[in-house]
This record gives C-alpha cells, sequence and structure tokens, in this order.
C-alpha cells in the first residue's frame, strides 16, 4: 500500500494545495496506516475517506482527499458508498469544487459540500 501512496502522493499534493499548512505526506501517511482513514488507490487517481460517527451513533463517510481523473474516481464511487453502506454509514459527503457534482450524480450541493444519503 504504501508503494501505491508514493507513487499518488503528488496527487494528493496537488489537492492539499487548496488548504496549505494542513497535512504533510506522513502526516497522511500516518492517518491511513493508523487505521483512521481509507486508502482507495487508482491507476491514475486517488481517493482518501474516512469515517465520522456523531454523538448520535449516526455514521457518515467522509471524502477527505480525492485527485487525478475525474472519470476513473466517479466509477469508483458505487463501490465505496457500498462498502460504507455495508459498515454502518448513512451518508456519503464529499468536500471538493462544484465540478465534482456534474461528475457525480445524485449528490446535491450543500454549501461546498456534496451529500448523498446512502
Amino acid at each position: 500500500m504504501r508503494t501505491d501512496f508514493d507513487r499518488l502522493w503528488p496527487l494528493l499534493a496537488e489537492a492539499l494545495e487548496e488548504h496549505p499548512g494542513t497535512y504533510t505526506k506522513e502526516d497522511v501517511w500516518a492517518e491511513i496506516e493508523g487505521g483512521h482513514a481509507q486508502f482507495w488507490p487508482l491507476s491514475n487517481s486517488v481517493v482518501v475517506t474516512s469515517i465520522r460517527t456523531y454523538a448520535t451513533g449516526y455514521k457518515e463517510l467522509r471524502g477527505w482527499l480525492a485527485a487525478g481523473d475525474l472519470s476513473e474516481i466517479a466509477k469508483l464511487e458505487p463501490f465505496i458508498c457500498g462498502w460504507a453502506k455495508e459498515i454502518g454509514c448513512r451518508r456519503f459527503v464529499l468536500t471538493g469544487r462544484r465540478g465534482w457534482k456534474k461528475a457525480l450524480p445524485g449528490y446535491r450541493e450543500k454549501a461546498v459540500f456534496l451529500s448523498k444519503e446512502l
């Protein structure tokens, strides 16, 4: 997994440029390696997610970082949503640019977040 992470790091680094000073390469790897984030490597793109459980027990999967080929990521989305539903998540929330909405049907814009009930 670390090999894929190192290969795809330039894409993640570019995505993180939107939020300078928040995470280093090793910070992101520590989140993944520690089980606090999920790493979804693809040929020409990558997605990093995390699970949030609220005080009520409501669980949602959050698309934390995504970069690369948008069409490739869009094809992975149903698999990620299926996995999230299997582990008890009731919503998938993405943070990103408006362009994601066009590539991912079924999501609705909520301020700067895109959200899909599972």
